[in-house]
């Protein structure tokens, strides 16, 4: 696959109204509609077919599923192995033309296209080039309806502190660049010596960076956490919405700890690069660590930024939903912004809830137990 590089610039910039006060509309989310028993190890994203029935990868259990509309039941798709219809840690699924989904198979370092039957139909691979440089990585964060992935470099151009959200053609027209967003703050250590030195960076836990979710008409919605507001691409001007104005919350042993407890959950995608002769080549995994981490060692800022930048996600309606940060113990608070950018509503989640998709007539979200197990579940729409 070959990528070439070029700049969406917008014609002009939509004119943002003032900032919105602190006060906004708070619903409930309500009680869940279907509820699944079966528990799972960790789920981050679902995709729903057209009949209703739900596709979930679950990488720490290295399966990929497919949920019947009433959650009740399962078949596992595929098996694991390197071969066409296999896969070896199944991390993401996303929505693809044709009721296909495309997964994310982070142990294959590749994205399969895999049909509703769980028939599988052509790879992409996740990394390449790297004879001349870094080769290029694609690790999705959205598709649209046309079957068009978008996805954001890390660190692109050896930048720390940003990096490009970029929209990869289905047709073969190659990567663009759709716009540009902060990335978290990070701690740069340096060991050994002249002959040998190792250099580590990595993100500051809780840092604020900007956010990004892709709607299926290829509008992507960008929150920035400067000032807390929602920008839209599209092929037409930028539609900025107004700053929400609002307190940081400071960050505490308490919400040190929180971080901490929801990162050995999830676990942390690790990416490593192999040199062989001038060749590199990149592997992914994903796995929780071995014990519970401290929260000592690390660089803390003072405050939360406004939202967590990896919770954006855009529902059927075009409205795009962002997880707003709260002090430690709080109950789950989700922003909605408009087709305007502007901020609608803010949605409380029963306890212990997170949003991972929508379907044509509701969403998802997961309940995490106190053993680290997730549940599964679908809620009506309160907006």
């Amino acid at each position: 696959m070959s990528f070439h590089r070029a700049l969406l610039v917008p014609t002009l910039v939509a004119l943002a109204a003032s900032a919105v006060g602190a006060q906004v509309r708070q619903v409930s989310l309500g009680k869940a509609v279907v509820r699944s028993g079966a528990p799972l190890s960790l789920v981050t994203t679902v995709r729903e077919l057209s009949g209703g029935q739900v596709m979930v990868a679950d990488p720490i259990e290295r399966k990929l599923m497919l949920f019947d509309a009433g959650l009740t039941s399962f078949k596992v798709m595929g098996r694991e192995g390197s071969g066409p219809g296999e896969y070896r840690q199944p991390d993401a699924v996303w929505a693809f033309p044709g009721d296909s989904t495309l997964v994310t198979d982070l142990g294959n370092a590749r994205l399969s296209i895999v049909g509703p039957t769980g028939v599988y139909g052509r790879s992409i691979p996740m990394a390449s080039g790297g004879s001349n440089g870094p080769p290029s990585v694609v690790f999705p964060g959205g598709t649209d309806a046309r079957g068009n992935i978008y996805f954001a470099p890390p660190r692109a151009n050896g930048r720390l502190d940003s990096t490009d959200v970029m929209r990869l053609d289905s047709r073969g027209g190659g990567a663009r660049v759709v716009t540009r967003i902060k990335t978290p703050d990070v701690s740069r250590e340096e060991s050994g010596d002249a002959d040998s030195r190792e250099v580590r960076i990595r993100p500051i836990p809780l840092s604020a960076s900007d956010g990004w979710a892709v709607s299926a008409t290829g509008e992507v919605a960008v929150a920035r956490s400067a000032d807390y507001h929602v920008e839209w691409f599209s092929t037409g001007p930028v539609r900025r919405g107004a700053s929400v104005t609002m307190t940081r919350v400071s960050v505490g042993e308490a919400e040190k700890r929180e971080w901490v407890n929801q990162s050995m959950l999830t676990g942390g995608i690790s990416m490593q690069m192999e040199d062989n002769n001038g060749e590199q080549s990149l592997s992914f995994g994903r796995a929780r660590p071995a014990q519970e981490p401290s929260t000592t060692g690390y660089k803390w800022p003072a405050t939360k930024p406004p939202f967590e930048a990896g919770s954006l996600s855009v529902d059927r309606s075009g409205r795009v939903w962002m997880r707003r940060h709260r002090a430690a113990g709080q109950p789950t608070q989700y922003d909605v912004f408009g087709a305007d950018g502007n901020l609608l509503a803010s949605v409380v989640f029963p306890p212990h809830r997170t949003l991972v998709g929508f379907g044509a007539s509701g969403l998802y979200a997961v309940e995490v137990d106190d053993d680290g197990q997730y549940l599964l579940e679908r809620y009506a729409l309160p907006l």
